[in-house]
Order: C-alpha cells, then structure tokens, then sequence
C-alpha cells in the first residue's frame, strides 16, 4: 500500500510549566497560535522512505497513486534526486 507522510518535529524552549501557561493563555482567548516554536517537516511513511532508498541506489521506482497535493508534496521532498 503507498503511503506518505509528513512528519512534524517540533523544538518547545518551554519546561511543562511555561508551556502549560501558554496554552491556558490562548485557550483564555479562545484560540490562536503560540509563536516561536522551531518546527521541521521531513517525509515519512514505509512505502515512501524505501523507495527513496531505492532511488538512492539507482534503481527506478515509479508511483503508484493518483495525482494529488500530496504527488507535489512528493516531487519537493525528492527535487535533489529528480534531477
């Protein structure tokens, strides 16, 4: 099955007790964002991830899904090694 993800790792500078404040902060104002959190988005999924690694050997891999958001979430992640 073709599966693709995208996986969020996300930095907080906050020990629990300055996060939990945080949180109450905005919940207090019934929504909204917490700024300066450091976030890095890599690609993950089984199918995804060994055909990566087969490309990396050389070996052509073909999709096997329909186009979608997630085919150009795909050629980004893979632009160094489409070209």
């Amino acid at each position: 099955m073709p599966d693709f993800f995208l996986d969020r790792i996300i930095n907080l500078e906050w020990d629990a007790t300055e996060f939990s404040s945080l949180v109450v902060d905005v919940t207090k104002r019934k929504g909204g964002s917490i700024d300066g959190v450091s976030q890095t988005d890599l690609r993950g999924g089984n199918a995804i991830n060994v055909a990566s690694a087969l490309a990396v050997l050389g070996v052509e891999v073909t999709r096997l899904f329909p186009q979608s958001i997630g085919l150009q979430q795909i050629k980004y992640h893979f632009r160094k090694q489409l070209h």
